[in-house]
């Protein structure tokens, strides 16, 4: 069976995978390599990644009843030929259960603002502890723009976090790229 082509997934999917492509070409990270996706949602981030070669760990809580959780993702990674690229796993993003210094990249893609604002610093610490020596936090947060065409669907949408805010102290500051639909973070873990 051949791949379907990126587009089948839609616009929305399009537009995330220019996402990760952005963010991969500034880590250059080699195919095979463990990453964590946080915050599965409709999965375009994971698939994106798995489309690159990498191996997506992605999850979120299970106790999660959000309107962007709990989507049906698997089809799609299986229909784009990725389902096998990628695991999931149910888990808090402030107690995560992987071994210190595992994945080479965690990604945060929209999804620090919907993480409760006393689980934001724990979350970033959780991912600080997780991430090898040398590799990289990159963090999306929506832009004003991204914001106003969400709130269009949902009101209740919450504003976008500035990471900076709570990220542990011996994570070094971010490298900030704005982009036209989300602003990107990268953290390294030197």
């Amino acid at each position: 069976m051949t791949p379907l082509s990126s587009d089948a997934l839609g616009a929305k999917y399009l537009r995330t995978r220019a996402e990760a492509e952005r963010a991969l070409a500034l880590l250059a990270l080699e195919k095979n390599t463990a990453v964590l996706d946080i915050g599965t949602g409709k999965g375009y981030f994971a698939i994106a990644l798995a489309q690159k070669g990498l191996s997506v760990t992605t999850g979120e809580p299970l106790e999660d009843d959000g309107l962007y959780a709990r989507q049906p993702w698997r089809d799609d990674a299986r229909l784009m030929e990725v389902d096998d690229r990628i695991e999931f796993q149910s888990f808090n993003a402030a107690k995560m259960p992987f071994d210190n210094d595992y994945f080479a990249a965690v990604f945060f893609f929209g999804v620090l603002h919907h993480i409760a604002e006393q689980e934001r610093q724990p979350s970033l610490s959780e991912a600080y502890r997780i991430t090898k020596k040398g590799g990289a936090i990159v963090i999306f947060e929506p832009t004003k723009t991204m914001l106003e065409e969400l709130w269009q669907r949902d009101p209740d949408h919450p504003e976008a976090a500035d990471p900076d805010l709570y990220r542990p102290q011996d994570l070094k500051p971010a490298q900030r790229f704005a982009g036209e639909t989300m602003d990107m973070m990268i953290y390294r873990k030197t």
